[in-house]
């Protein structure tokens, strides 16, 4: 294993930038969804995480803390994948 992937561990989602998007987080729903698939992460060093998955042809962004767990809706990938990307420029929380 080289040094730069052994010293790797993840995503870090930067601070907010001034001008940010708010995106809209509900409660999870656990029954609609048993099978969802991981499709990225943040590192789990931090104390808020965000992870992107996909189920039944939509995606979604989870996030999770000490307390509280929270999941945006379910879209087309696309709309998702944007979203994501926000997360990880600090444009959106």
């Amino acid at each position: 294993m080289s040094l730069l992937l052994a010293s790797y561990h993840g995503l870090h989602v930067p601070d907010l930038r001034r001008e940010h998007v708010k995106l809209r987080w509900l409660q999870p729903d656990w029954q609609r969804n048993t099978r969802v698939r991981e499709l990225a992460k943040t590192c789990p060093c931090r104390v808020l995480g965000y992870t992107l998955f996909q189920a039944g042809g939509l995606v979604f962004i989870r996030r999770v803390n000490a307390t509280d767990t929270v999941e945006t809706e379910r879209l087309r990938a696309a709309t998702t994948q944007e979203m994501w990307d926000w997360l990880l420029t600090g444009r959106a929380v």
